[in-house]
Formats: structure tokens, sequence, C-alpha cells
């Protein structure tokens, strides 16, 4: 027990991540695992983690004011951590009202949650992944799948060539005055 709240169970606990940081890192993972080989760090090295992460079905976020710029980056993170499997659905990111951060947090045991992800085999959570792929968009990058395929397109600039006339400004020969009335 931690602060007056009971432990959540640990089955629970090991289909879940909990937080900013671990939810993060998490994602952060399954890109680097989707990222084709052309674009890796270090294409020479073989991608040996694979099969140890399992995918997020969902992210459940709370916003906050110290929070929201962090979390921008959320709908981007999560559809480039579902291409590292591409045989389950897209990641989907559901954004909860503020006022749900309490309830969220009594669900796991915790005193206060701002983020929850839940990987696609928690049996506990069916019912939720259900309701959530039936409601919730998932998030499109079709720029993504042109960046994958990485293949050289020359840039294709129009020119035209544009002639105008020469137009010759005439002084004023108006006579040895110019200006204020002075003589030049």
């Amino acid at each position: 027990m931690r602060d007056g709240f009971p432990d959540p169970p640990s089955h629970l606990l090991s289909s879940l991540t909990i937080g900013f940081n671990h939810t993060i890192r998490h994602l952060q993972a399954l890109s680097e695992q989707s990222r084709p080989v052309t674009l890796r760090r270090r294409p020479d090295l073989p991608n040996t983690t694979a099969p140890a992460l399992r995918p997020l079905a969902a992210i459940f976020v709370v916003p906050s004011a110290q929070t929201t710029l962090m979390q921008a980056s959320l709908p981007l993170m999560a559809a480039t951590a579902s291409r590292a499997h591409p045989d389950r659905k897209p990641t989907q990111v559901v954004m909860l009202p503020r006022t749900a951060g309490n309830g969220l947090a009594a669900a796991i045991a915790l005193p206060s949650v701002s983020m929850i992800g839940i990987m696609h085999d928690a049996d506990q959570a069916q019912g939720l992944l259900d309701y959530v792929k039936e409601h919730v968009p998932v998030t499109s990058l079709p720029w993504m799948d042109e960046l994958a395929a990485a293949e050289y397109r020359p840039a294709q600039i129009k020119a035209v060539q544009i002639t105008a006339p020469v137009v010759v400004k005439k002084r004023n020969q108006s006579g040895p005055y110019t200006g204020a009335g002075r003589k030049v």
C-alpha cells in the first residue's frame, strides 16, 4: 500500500504503460523498430528487440496545463509506433476530459496519472478496447508511406522565360532650376 492506495494487481500492470515517461519510451522503442532500414541510425545492426515489445492498442490522455505541449506529438508517435506491428490495428489516442484524471488514477490505485497505455493483449480491457476501436478515429500519416519508399524524386521545376519591354524614364527638362526653386 502506497500513500493510502492499495497496490494494483500485477496482471493488470503488465498490460499497461503508466505515466508520460513510460508511455513515451514504449512508443519511441516501437517507432525505432518500425523505421525503414535506410533511415536507421545504424542500419548495419540487426533489429533484435522486435519480439520483446508488445504493441499498444490505445493511449488514454488526461490533459493538463503543464503537459499540453509535450502531448502534442502523441498522435505522430502513436502512428509511427503502430508500424512496428502492421498486423495489428494502429494505436489510438483518446483524449479524456481533465475531470477524468481522478477516476482514472483510482482505477489503477494511484494518487494521480496523466497518461495510460493499454496493450493489445490486455484481456481485462477488451470491452474498453472494442469501444475505442469503434468510436475513435485512427491517426493516418500518408506522407510516411512515401518516406518509407525512399526513392529519389527529381525536382520538378517549371521555368518560364518572360520578356518585358524596357521603359526609359524621361527626365524633367524644365530648365536650369530643379527641386525647390534652386539654381543649378
